[in-house]
């Protein structure tokens, strides 16, 4: 009887658990990507209701926006920091530029803290992917950058600091 109920939450738990890893971008970076489209497409349409004043339609997308920011979009940010800042992968690159445009909006400062370890780690990478944008989207992403680097540089050594500090003062427009 035990050995079965063992069995049986083992089995909840780790379906749950490939559940929730599926849902949060662990696999690949076209399903990053996917949830990046998923969430700047709803952004896009919540920042037109703020704009159009109907309520009902703000607080209801809203409240969509923060559920899918909260359990899929934040997460695929943090996995897309880990993978960019290992690997050149320039369409997931764009993607999270893409959304750091559309996510002016938001305070939430993981979109930050990632593009500046991903610049930490691979700032070439930024620098080329930066120039596929117009001049106030960069600036935008550079300005999100900044932030994100001044949390994120107490993880680097004092030479990979200088030389960031260098290529960011570079960036600016």
């Amino acid at each position: 009887m035990i050995k079965h109920l063992f069995l049986s939450v083992a089995f909840f738990l780790y379906v749950a658990n490939f559940a929730y890893a599926d849902g949060n971008c662990t696999k690949s970076s076209a399903a990053i990507i996917k949830v990046f489209d998923q969430g700047i497409a709803l952004n896009e349409k919540y920042k037109k209701s703020v704009a159009s004043g109907d309520p009902t339609s703000y607080r209801q997308l809203r409240v969509q926006v923060e559920k899918l920011n909260e359990e899929n979009v934040i997460p695929c940010v943090e996995r897309a920091g880990e993978i960019l800042s290992t690997l050149n992968e320039p369409k997931l690159v764009h993607k999270l530029l893409q959304l750091v445009v559309s996510y002016e909006n938001s305070a939430n400062e993981t979109i930050s803290y990632s593009l500046g370890l991903i610049f930490g780690a691979n700032p070439q990478m930024l620098e080329n992917a930066l120039k596929r944008f117009t001049p106030s989207e960069s600036k935008l992403i550079v300005e999100r950058l900044e932030g994100g680097w001044l949390n994120a540089k107490s993880n680097f050594k004092k030479e990979v600091i200088k030389d960031r500090e260098q290529r960011l003062q570079k960036l600016h427009f």
